[in-house]
């Protein structure tokens, strides 16, 4: 068994993701309308979460230091977060995400080699900047 870690930091500085989009976490709208699924997340009939109001992603590769020889599993935890509501919101939630992107929603998402790190926001949520820690364990 070989565990590798690491830690990744983006936000509004940030160089555009692996799509070529640029770090629109911070703004209140997205250009077109999606549905995104957390896949760590359930509704209360243990359904993945569906949230389709306002997303916006930001998708990296994240490079193993020595690659594995088999599909690793991968843990992503929330290390740091610069957010707010929006100004216009009477809410004061703020909504973000941090996820390995599922091979079975992108194939090659998940390797032995990279994972693909997905920062996520919606509704009136503004995210200036996102970090994760994570774990890596596998052959």
């Amino acid at each position: 068994m070989t565990i590798q870690t690491g830690t990744r930091l983006d936000g509004f500085n940030s160089p555009v993701d692996d799509n070529g989009l640029p770090w629109i976490l911070h703004q209140d709208y997205s250009a077109e309308p999606i549905t995104l699924l957390l896949p760590i997340a359930v509704d209360y009939n243990g359904n993945p979460l569906k949230i389709t109001d306002n997303v916006r992603l930001y998708q990296k590769k994240i490079f193993f230091p020595t690659p594995f020889t088999t599909l690793p599993e991968v843990t992503v935890a929330l290390n740091f977060i610069d957010a707010t509501p929006s100004n216009t919101s009477s809410a004061n939630n703020i909504r973000v995400s941090a996820f390995v992107r599922p091979n079975s929603v992108a194939p090659n998402s998940l390797t032995t080699t990279y994972f693909t790190l997905v920062f996520a926001t919606w509704s009136k949520s503004r995210a200036y900047g996102l970090g994760v820690s994570w774990i890596a364990v596998g052959n």
